[in-house]
């Protein structure tokens, strides 16, 4: 009965070793479940970045990105400064900037709604300039409208078919890293359990692995937070970088409250279960 009491208590110190290395597993697993769901709930989400666009600051700031170029490009094919500077009103201008979202997160191509702008254009320029001399405006129309599409493809279309694309490849690969690591991060801790012939020193060590699992979110936290001038918002311009870097830092402190909160259910499991474990073995 000795021999048998002893050989159970000294078998969770056999697989101590394998335990911690399972922990650093669980660890890994745990937060690249949680780091790809984050992904997959804010910036591969259309929801929370619509969020982020809707913010008067960034809606304005995105608003006069748009409205600066169609004027430049109105004023270079003949049309008044002051016409240029009206042809596209705040209401196209968000139902512009909506759709395109819509559309870059449905990965559809030419996401930015080339179309919607000509046609606001025609009928601003036909409201706004003067047909009583009789000059037909449709020739500047045509011209204004086909440098403003020119201006879009070469511009910006491109990064948006790009982005769209992209997008609908990673949303599928976040979905998928999600799921196998959560299988993985749950097959762990029921060998964890196994190996501990005591389950609360396994429940512990499980613990260990989630406190470990937020310790590495924050990190990552830490990494996105100090370099917020990435090349990839850089890429986007100067007039849309601090939109860009609004939308990343949104996404980041989702990952901070998340790691937070793993993180101290982690400290919770390991101080109970080790408090339980100190009784048990009284």
């Amino acid at each position: 009965m000795d021999t048998k009491a002893k050989h159970l208590q000294n078998t969770p110190q056999n697989h101590k070793g394998l335990l911690r290395f399972l922990t650093l597993l669980l660890a890994i697993a745990f937060s690249g479940c949680l780091i790809s769901y984050t992904l997959g709930a804010t910036v591969l989400n259309e929801t929370f970045t619509q969020n982020i666009v809707d913010q008067p600051e960034n809606k304005t700031a995105i608003a006069q990105t748009i409205r600066s170029a169609i004027t430049q490009t109105g004023v270079q094919n003949g049309v008044p400064n002051q016409v240029a500077e009206g042809l596209l009103d705040d209401e196209t201008v968000n139902r512009v900037v909506d759709q395109t979202v819509i559309n870059v997160y449905q990965g559809k191509a030419d996401p930015i709604p080339t179309s919607l702008i000509q046609s606001t254009i025609k009928t601003k320029i036909n409201s706004l300039l003067p047909t009583s001399l009789g000059i037909s405006l449709d020739g500047v129309i045509d011209a204004l409208n086909q440098n403003v599409k020119q201006y879009l493809d070469s511009n910006v279309q491109g990064q948006a078919t790009q982005v769209s694309q992209q997008m609908a490849m990673l949303q599928k690969t976040a979905k998928l890293t999600t799921i196998i690591t959560a299988i993985i991060s749950i097959l762990l801790a029921v060998i964890m359990l196994i190996l501990s012939r005591a389950r609360l020193f396994g429940l512990q060590y499980i613990g260990w692995g989630i406190l470990w699992t937020g310790v590495l979110n924050l990190i990552a936290y830490g990494v996105i937070a100090l370099n917020d001038q990435m090349s990839l918002v850089a890429t986007y311009g100067r007039d849309l970088q601090e939109v860009a870097q609004n939308w990343v830092k949104a996404a980041n402190h989702n990952l901070l409250l998340t790691s937070s909160a793993v993180a101290l259910v982690g400290v919770i499991l390991v101080v109970v279960f080790g408090i339980l474990k100190r009784r048990d073995k009284v």
